[in-house]
């Protein structure tokens, strides 16, 4: 399995694509409405990445997604992780396209 996710979106990917995003956006992040300033030299680490499938023609259709916890992340007494500033998910095609991002302050 981490093979194939590896092979058909590689972690390297995301880091650079979130980084362009970030970049674009002036190290800013709307979270809870409102803006978060981003050090650039905040760690983005990748916690998870997945492949959907879906049998019906509905959402994204066959995609893969991407977690990543910008400042890095720490694990809680629960087995759920922690940002240290926000998660961000990046939503991709199945050919590797990103289609759109989401913030948030906890784990989704």
């Amino acid at each position: 399995m981490r093979e194939f996710i590896e092979s058909a979106l590689p972690m390297g990917k995301v880091e650079q694509d979130l980084r362009a995003l970030l970049i674009e956006a002036e190290w800013q992040v709307e979270l809870n409405e409102r803006k978060v300033c981003i050090d650039p030299h905040e760690p983005l680490e990748v916690v998870a990445r997945s492949a959907h499938t879906y049998e019906y023609d509905i959402g994204f259709r066959d995609h893969f997604r991407a977690l990543v916890a910008i400042g890095g992340a720490t694990r809680t007494s629960y087995g759920t992780l922690e940002a240290k500033i926000c998660f961000v998910t990046l939503w991709y095609t199945a050919i590797g396209h990103l289609i759109t991002i989401d913030v948030s302050a906890e784990m989704p």
